[in-house]
Formats: C-alpha cells, sequence, structure tokens
C-alpha cells in the first residue's frame, strides 16, 4: 500500500512540474513528464517528450527533442529533430593535469574535493544545431560543435568536429558520408532559408517540400508567394 501510495503522490509530483513549465513557456511548448529546464528560452511549437534534461540552452521555433536527451549549453535553431537518448556537451575533464579526477580542479562538486576553486573549464563552448538538423538515435555531439543547416547526424555517432550544411555524418568519430545534394542545390537551399519564411507561406507550399526541384522554384527570391506554387 505504502508503494502504491508512494507511486501515486509521484505521478501527481511529475504531472505539476509538467503544468509548471507550460505555464512558463506558454502555450507553444509541449514538455514530458519527468523533463527539467533549467536557464533555457524556447520559441514558439517546441516539443520536449518524456524524461529530456536542459540546462543553459536556446531552442527556436518548430524544434523538438525526443525522450531521453540531456542537453548542456546548446543553441537550437528552427525546425531541428533530436532523436531520442542524444547527449549534447559532455563535461568535460583536463588530459594534461596529473590526475583527470576533479577533486583536484574543482570546488563545486557534492563531494568534498581539495581544490580552494576551479582550475578549469568543465562546461567548453556553446554546440550550436542549425536549421533543419536531424540528430539520430544516441549521437554525441561533443562542446564546441556547430552542426551546420540541413545536415544530417547518424544514430550513434560521436560528433568532434564542425559539420558543413546539408551533409550526413556518421560513425565514431563521426566523419561525412555524403551530401545530401549537389553543390548548386545546397547553395540554392541556403540561400532560401525557408525556415524564416512565415508560415503562412511553409503551409501553402508544404507540398513542395517533397520534391526539391518544385521546392527551389517555389522559394525562390524571385517567386512569388501569393498562391500554392505546387
Amino acid at each position: 500500500m505504502r508503494l502504491i501510495n508512494y507511486l501515486n503522490i509521484r505521478h501527481l509530483l511529475l504531472h505539476y512540474r509538467r503544468h509548471r513549465l507550460q505555464k512558463q513557456f506558454g502555450k507553444g511548448l509541449h514538455v514530458g513528464l519527468n523533463s527539467s529546464l533549467c536557464n533555457t528560452a524556447v520559441g514558439y511549437n517546441v516539443y520536449i517528450n518524456h524524461d529530456v534534461s536542459i540546462k543553459d540552452c536556446l531552442i527556436g521555433d518548430h524544434s523538438y527533442i525526443n525522450s531521453g536527451c540531456r542537453l548542456t549549453n546548446v543553441t537550437i535553431k528552427k525546425f531541428t529533430s533530436v532523436g531520442s537518448n542524444v547527449v549534447m556537451g559532455l563535461g568535460k575533464h583536463p588530459t594534461n593535469m596529473a590526475s583527470t579526477h576533479p577533486a583536484f580542479y574543482s570546488n563545486n562538486k557534492g563531494f568534498p574535493t581539495f581544490a580552494d576553486k576551479m582550475y578549469f573549464d568543465e562546461i567548453g563552448d556553446t554546440i550550436v544545431i542549425g536549421n533543419d538538423v536531424w540528430i539520430g538515435y544516441g549521437a554525441i555531439i561533443m562542446s564546441g560543435v556547430s552542426i551546420g543547416d540541413g545536415s544530417i547526424v547518424a544514430a550513434g555517432a560521436i560528433v568532434t568536429k564542425n559539420v558543413i550544411p546539408y551533409s550526413i555524418v556518421g560513425g565514431v568519430p563521426a566523419r561525412l558520408l555524403k551530401m545530401r545534394f549537389d553543390e548548386e542545390t545546397i547553395e540554392k537551399m541556403l540561400k532560401i532559408s525557408w525556415w524564416d519564411y512565415s508560415l503562412e507561406d511553409i503551409a501553402m507550399n508544404f507540398a513542395c517540400f517533397h520534391d526539391v526541384k518544385k521546392f527551389i522554384r517555389a522559394f525562390s527570391p524571385n517567386a512569388t508567394h501569393t498562391g500554392s506554387k505546387c
């Protein structure tokens, strides 16, 4: 009986936390159970699944983060898709000191250390994830990395270097597998930057996204957007 009561109370607390987060950030945010956001700003229509931990981040419009993700010090732009169990912003340890243990360089741990102040930056530089990026299940993005617009990170990849726009990377460490489109098409896609268009224009021409040639024709800078082009 005590176990049942405990589980019921925990379930109510999780729902209360989710309610507080959605009230804090507005109707444009969906937050799953047991997810936390600390010192984080979110855009419009952002979806965060359950069991997600987000700290010191900025999440752009229409991006979603699936279950089990851990994000620290990350900027995510618009329309980006993050798969389950992705980790961004792992803590660092020094490799040139006599020991890698934080007892000797950190004084802000939950356990006693010898250090009288911080001697090493454990967080690292901000990770920047571009617009319309897809990051697959279980990928790890190291601190300071930039992921270009339109790129894809394969499941299980460990990304240690910057990723160029509209590329597909995978492996440990991640390497270039292929480009999504030819160079001319990529140049046009980046020039269009469709993620900055109004939702009305995007909705009216959503079918164009199914065919890259039609898409470029519909969203090129010289195109008019008074009606559907597809």
